[in-house]
């Protein structure tokens, strides 16, 4: 019984002596050529070791390819020459065999490493873990290394995860990288991979926080939020004109954000601006936001003693404009905030002006975290009682004695609301004549037909009512010219007029015009000087057209300012001379007096009659010219020599008729 326990005790034994364990297969590095070396801890001695079987396979499911037998217990390492895995993933186990007994290590793979160039300035790096049982390493991260332009790897940064973006600070390079883990006693590694790169990712695009105008200097100051891209090398300003954007000026400097220029127009208008970010390659980022500046306008109420401001919405404010501030000066002391309104109002009446005082105001557009915007300055000078600064009278003209037109001037560059043409009263005071609408224009005509002007002197003056109703501008009075004459017994006219007053510039003379009862229209006679205003009129040269004279005298406008070179006509007068007629006793035709005619003077055409007669009493000639007389034919034939009858009719200046009758002897 004793020797059968020894027997069965001596039986197990050597079964549990003699069994191999499994390898411990540690690290698979793989060179840029593609081969792969295996790193793995030897077993333990045991009498019952053959050898280790080395097994690879493309596939982790197989089927795995026997490579190679190391019979050396304690060989650690093998190279797998021309496997491949800088291409292809390959996956590697090792069986340790022996006679009785055989085991298998786990199963890893070698890491394959992709490198992808997104074109962007980006290297992307995935790869593969080892496997299953991913032996720890002595740091917990995979290792990138990196290297330029064929340059030495070195460790450039790590990584707990299958994957890496490496952002190229240069404008272009060759890149190699290679990932690799390490143990305490080996490193397992990729191939490494390597690819052309170029920088064509642009910065992030900045934000403008605010365009305003500075109330020290009026400039423009644009500020902004540099660009979180660590490669930016500055920024393009963008101002919006003429229809398109174009660049404004470039700033240098990834934390300037601030950039200040006179602009001249920023006063009457907006302008619009936008930011674009520039790295070092020059790639530039899209552009930003519109920012436009503020521009206030205001509408002074005169009547109401206030003044309509109005601006535009202030857009794309970081955080948005929580309030508006009111800034206002008066008659040159410091700028003091007036009021706040809500960020979504842009106007406000400011009220209560006083009268003579320079108002200077600028609106504040303000956001929640303190960013503010300001617009420009306007100023202006607020009078209650805004007027033009000219108004008069340019001429008091009498037309044809039936009516009197009064011209006006006045500065159209304030508005108003009517003129009024007043005359005087003989018995004092002023009535009004007519009334006119403001009309945009600087020049007013008015018309008074209620005038008697042959005997007396009209005098005119102009008021202007305000926008208000107030009646506040009124002019000197002017009076129209009254001419007065009579004829003399020396064969003159005479006659005198008043002096004009109201011209700007004064009055440079004055011109005589005549017409006779002949010809029926005036014209130009003779001119004198401004102190000159009685006037003779020799009319012994003009018997012959007629006894009826009549004239008007017009006031001459000196050189003056405003370019005016009006005239102001006076009534118009009629002077008669006493007709008269001498009657030749004979004439010759065909000689020395080859004409029989009346001597007339100052004898009017419109009475007019002469006639022939044979001593039969037959009419051979007649005319109503006095200017006309017979030339002893009858119908184209020479009458006779001998003794002829007359006959003279005309009217004198009383009315009456003027007739005379004789002979005439023809002499041939």
């Amino acid at each position: 019984m004793r020797w059968f326990c020894l027997l069965f005790i001596g039986f197990i034994f050597p079964s549990v002596a003699f069994s191999l364990s499994a390898v411990d297969l540690k690290c698979l590095s793989v060179d840029d050529d593609g081969n792969v070396t295996l790193t793995w801890t030897p077993i333990a001695a045991n009498p019952d070791f053959v050898r280790y079987e080395i097994f690879s396979s493309p596939n982790a499911s197989g089927p795995f390819v026997f490579l190679q037998s190391i019979m050396d217990i304690n060989q650690s390492v093998y190279i797998h020459n021309g496997a491949g895995a800088d291409i292809v993933r390959r996956y590697y186990f090792v069986k340790s065999i022996g006679n009785s007994s055989e085991n298998a290590s786990d199963t890893l793979s070698t890491i394959l490493l992709t490198l992808t160039n997104s074109g962007n300035g980006n290297a992307n790096l995935s790869w593969n873990s080892p496997g299953i049982h991913f032996p720890p390493t002595t740091s917990g991260y995979y290792k990138i290394e990196r290297a330029f332009e064929g340059g030495m790897m070195s460790l450039y940064d790590s990584s707990d995860v299958l994957l890496f973006t490496d952002t190229i600070a240069l404008c272009s390079a060759q890149m190699n990288y290679r990932i690799y883990y390490e143990t305490a006693t080996c490193i397992s590694a990729s191939a490494s991979k390597e690819d052309f790169f170029r920088d064509l990712m642009p910065p992030a695009v900045p934000r403008l926080d605010s365009v305003s105008v500075s109330p020290a200097d009026g400039s423009v100051q644009i500020g902004w939020q540099a660009s979180s891209s660590f490669d930016t090398d500055g920024y393009l300003l963008y101002r919006f004109g003429g229809g398109i954007w174009s660049i404004l000026d470039t700033v240098w400097g990834i934390n300037n954000t601030f950039y200040t220029y006179d602009e001249a127009d920023i006063v009457n208008q907006t302008f619009s601006y936008r930011i674009a970010a520039l790295d070092s390659c020059l790639n530039a980022s899209p552009l930003g936001v519109i920012h436009t500046s503020l521009w206030m306008q205001y509408a002074v109420n005169q009547c109401a003693s206030s003044v309509n401001l109005q601006w535009n919405q202030y857009e794309e404010m970081p955080g948005g404009v929580g309030e508006y501030l009111i800034y206002v000066s008066r008659n040159g002391a410091d700028f003091e905030i007036e009021t706040t309104v809500m960020g979504t109002q842009n106007s406000f009446v400011l009220e209560l002006l006083e009268d003579g005082f320079e108002y200077c105001i600028y609106v504040v557009a303000k956001s929640p975290t303190g960013i503010t915007a300001s617009s420009p300055i306007i100023c202006f000078d607020f009078d209650a009682h805004l007027v033009p600064e000219d108004l008069f009278i340019r001429y008091v003209d009498v037309n044809d004695n039936a009516q009197i037109e009064v011209g006006v001037f006045v500065d159209n560059s304030i508005p108003f609301t009517s003129l009024k043409l007043w005359r005087y009263k003989s018995d004092g005071g002023y009535e009004l004549i007519s009334e006119q609408a403001y009309n945009s224009t600087d020049f007013y005509q008015f018309t008074d037909g209620g005038v008697d002007t042959e005997i007396m002197r009209y005098f005119y003056k102009i008021s202007l009512v305000d926008i208000c109703g107030f009646e506040l501008m009124e002019t000197d009075s002017v009076g129209s010219i009254l001419l007065t004459g009579e004829s003399l017994d020396d064969l003159k006219n005479e006659f005198r007029w008043s002096e004009y007053f109201g011209y700007q510039g004064g009055t440079q003379g004055y011109e005589i015009y005549r017409a006779t009862a002949l010809d029926g229209f005036f014209s130009y006679t003779d001119m004198v000087s401004n102190l000159t205003f009685l006037y003779q009129d020799d009319v012994f040269p003009l018997n012959h057209m007629g006894a009826k004279f009549s004239y008007y005298v017009s006031a001459i406008q000196d050189a003056n300012d405003y370019g005016h070179a009006d005239r102001s006509r006076s009534n118009r007068i009629a002077l008669f001379q006493s007709p008269n007629t001498f009657i030749p006793s004979a004439f010759t035709p065909e000689k020395l007096n080859p004409i029989f005619k009346p001597v007339n003077a100052f004898v009017d055409a419109s009475d007019y009659q002469f006639f022939i007669y044979t001593r039969s009493g037959a009419e051979i000639f007649t005319t109503n010219d006095p200017n006309m007389g017979w030339d002893g034919t009858y119908k184209g034939n020479k009458v006779q020599a001998g003794i002829y009858v007359f006959f003279i009719r005309y009217q004198n200046l009383d009315g009456d008729l003027f007739d005379k009758n004789g002979t005439v002897l023809l002499i041939r």
